[in-house]
């Protein structure tokens, strides 16, 4: 699932992602799936990546709150997450006065 969301970024996007390591103990005591790196207009930016089906408002406030402390950036990544829970997630994050990214891609 991972590759596949990659490859769909870089199609609707341009920008190119590479796991540089799966399950990486980070330096912080997160666990997470993978680290990433994204090449963004020439510039390369880490982040550690969480793969999970979500289906309910509780699993993305159980992602939220393990990655919340950790030293890089988290990127979930899903198959699909629908549309009302997105804006219900986003609307949490705002009033939380913090940024939920809106960056949602379909990988095939």
């Amino acid at each position: 699932m991972l590759e596949s969301a990659i490859d769909a970024l870089a199609t609707s996007t341009g920008i190119i992602g590479k796991i540089l390591a799966l399950e990486p103990a980070n330096r912080d005591g997160t666990f997470a799936d993978a680290d990433l790196e994204l090449l963004v207009e020439g510039r390369p930016y880490s982040y550690i990546a969480e793969v999970r089906q979500i289906d309910r408002m509780a699993m993305l406030h159980q992602v939220k709150q393990r990655f919340t402390q950790a030293a890089r950036p988290c990127l979930l990544v899903a198959p699909r997450i629908s549309a009302e829970l997105a804006d219900k997630f986003a609307l949490f994050m705002q009033n939380s006065g913090q940024r939920a990214g809106g960056g949602f891609g379909k990988a095939t």
